[in-house]
């Protein structure tokens, strides 16, 4: 571990990537005297650590309790934490969020707290043109994108990355990504078998009804449970009329971004009998 504090700091988010979440914390204001001035950081993990420096035991306990609720609401939050003989309410006059100090210094400090959380991960098995427009649509509006393919070139550019033969073992979070398989006859029932192996939030399928239909059945034969096989989507994405690549592209992208913000909200979505697909 950096004995620097904001070797520190830099050190956990190089590590964390796009692939944990932390809150952060910045000392944007103090008063009297404190320990951490401002622009001092500190991140604050789901489990409660603290790395680096905001100030002494006194702010420390306020720093964490707050951090660990941002990271739950996703909400920034600026906290005031002074001494405790000058806090008679929840809220200042300024509307700060108010906590209490017991240190014997006597400082103020005000400290802005923000979620960081990782970007969403696409996974998308295929290189028809469906899955090359999905690929570049999904890196396009902030996605990290994997593709994967049967004799595709692995390579990495931006925020797509691409594997060979479903190769997935070291790409990470794929049970928290949306994956979609757009093989479109080049290695279905694989690309399925993988995908359903995740216990991932959204697994759509780009094929005809009847053809999931066979899959499903040579699925179940190869061990992969009932349950599984019902939650995949198929057709995927919205019901837009979609027939180009392109735009069927566009229709799962929507449903994905569309899943995303209800699961936020606790919300749910599932397929659309009705909706188009190649």
């Amino acid at each position: 571990m950096a004995n620097d504090p904001r070797e520190a700091v830099e050190s956990f988010i190089k590590q964390a990537g796009t692939s944990e979440a932390y809150a952060l914390a910045t000392v944007v204001w103090t008063r009297n005297a404190t320990s951490a001035k401002p622009g001092a950081k500190a991140i604050i993990t789901d489990n409660g650590e603290l790395i680096g420096w905001v100030g002494s035991s006194c702010v420390q306990g306020a720093v964490r309790k707050v951090g660990q609720e941002v990271l739950k609401s996703g909400e920034a939050k600026m906290i005031r934490v002074k001494p405790k003989e000058d806090v008679s309410s929840s809220h200042d006059d300024d509307g700060v969020e108010l906590h209490k100090s017991g240190c014997p210094s006597k400082g103020t400090s005000d400290i802005f707290i923000e979620a960081v959380v990782p970007r969403s991960q696409l996974v998308i098995c295929g290189n028809s043109f469906v899955a090359r427009s999905l690929a570049e649509l999904g890196a396009a509006v902030g996605f990290d994108v994997v593709q994967a393919a049967p004799g595709i070139e692995a390579e990495s550019e931006g925020r797509l990355r691409v594997v060979r033969d479903f190769k997935f073992a070291d790409v990470e979070r794929l049970e928290q990504s949306y994956w979609v398989v757009a093989t479109q006859g080049a290695r279905d029932r694989d690309a399925l078998g993988v995908a359903l192996a995740q216990d991932a939030p959204y697994v759509a399928f780009v094929g005809s009804g009847k053809k999931m239909i066979a899959l499903k059945k040579a699925l179940l034969e190869a061990g992969i449970s009932a349950e599984r096989l019902e939650r995949v989507i198929c057709p995927a994405g919205l019901d837009l009329g979609s027939v180009e690549p392109a735009e069927i592209a566009v229709s799962i992208l929507a449903q994905v971004i569309q899943l995303r913000h209800a699961e936020s909200d606790k919300g749910a979505v599932g397929g659309s009998d009705t909706a188009k697909c190649a």
